[in-house]
């Protein structure tokens, strides 16, 4: 399991939205799922084969990462 398994809903919607991000860069998260938490507004991210990933793991962008700052 991720160690940051639990996160913001919002961070996991701004990397998807990140016009730089694209599932064809990443193509485990073509289909993403969040189970989300509605109590506190946290998810957890699983890709396409019901793999639990993290973050960092969703912002990958083939040998790269997508930066938080630009």
């Amino acid at each position: 399991m991720p160690s940051d398994a639990w996160v913001p809903v919002a961070s996991a919607l701004a990397i998807i939205q990140d016009p730089r991000w694209s599932w064809v860069r990443n193509n485990p998260c073509k289909y993403v799922e969040l189970r989300i938490d509605t109590r506190d507004m946290k998810c957890r991210i699983y890709d396409r084969d019901r793999r639990e990933i993290s973050l960092r793991d969703l912002s990958r962008q083939l040998d790269d990462y997508l930066s938080p700052n630009g």
